[in-house]
């Protein structure tokens, strides 16, 4: 995932295509090297959305347990 972001306020439309233009030959064909860090993020991210839907499961089968119990 590679991208960058212009603001543009005001100007000249024109100018502005011409730039958008040329950025868009001059990176379409630079290749960004993998980030190392990606990796363990989305290990991080996988890890903990497991524990939050294991919790969850937990807490749907204790309210239905706990409400079986009651009848």
């Amino acid at each position: 995932m590679c991208h960058v972001t212009l603001q543009w306020s005001k100007g000249d439309p024109l100018k502005r295509r011409e730039i958008e233009a040329e950025l868009a030959k001059l990176l379409g064909d630079v290749e960004s090297p993998h980030n190392p860090a990606a990796r363990w993020l989305m290990s991080v991210a996988g890890i903990l959305m497991g524990v939050v839907s294991f919790g969850l499961l937990l807490l749907i089968l204790f309210v239905v347990f706990a409400a079986l119990q009651s009848f």
